[in-house]
Formats: structure tokens, sequence, C-alpha cells
């Protein structure tokens, strides 16, 4: 995606980042949509280091980027949804 100024630069909006989890096998997948675009994406599951399939990435406004990873462990589908954090470049400023 080409920009016309530098990221730093960009008057961003609040993206209104929502996650959706659901199990297929053993990994998960995390539906991540936005409202407005989101610049680098990163996702999170707290109390449990995980390597996602994509990290950092940008979600189109009104878009779904499905991200996948091992589901942790003992873990349940829903203590990766009470686990899970989303944040974006919005967020760091």
């Amino acid at each position: 995606m080409w920009l016309p100024l530098p990221s730093k630069h960009l008057s961003l909006v609040d993206p209104t980042l929502a996650v959706d989890v659901r199990a297929e096998g053993d990994q998960l997948a995390l539906d991540v949509t936005a409202q407005p675009l989101a610049r680098f994406a990163e996702l999170a599951l707290e109390g449990v280091d995980v390597v996602f399939s994509d990290n950092h990435f940008d979600v189109p406004a009104a878009r779904t980027v499905t991200v996948t990873c091992p589901l942790p462990g003992e873990w349940t589908v829903q203590q990766v949804r009470a686990a899970v954090r989303v944040r974006s470049l919005y967020d760091s400023f």
C-alpha cells in the first residue's frame, strides 16, 4: 500500500480494532477488523508467548485480516478471547 506521507506524519484516528477468535484443529484463527485503516496492527496473548503467522500488519478500513497461531498448551478458546490484545500505530502516540 502506497501512502503519500511517512506513517509517523499521518493523522490517524482510532481504528476501533476488534478480534474474533476461533479454533481450527490445534490452531487458532484470529480475525482482526478495523473501521478506518489500522497501520501496523499487533497481536499479543497475555500470559503466554506464541508465534503468530503475521504481526505488524495493516488492516484496511472495513476489512478483515486473519492471523493464525498454535493453540497454547491447555488453553481454551474462551481463555484466548479473554487474553488477546490488539493495538496499532494509533495506540503508540
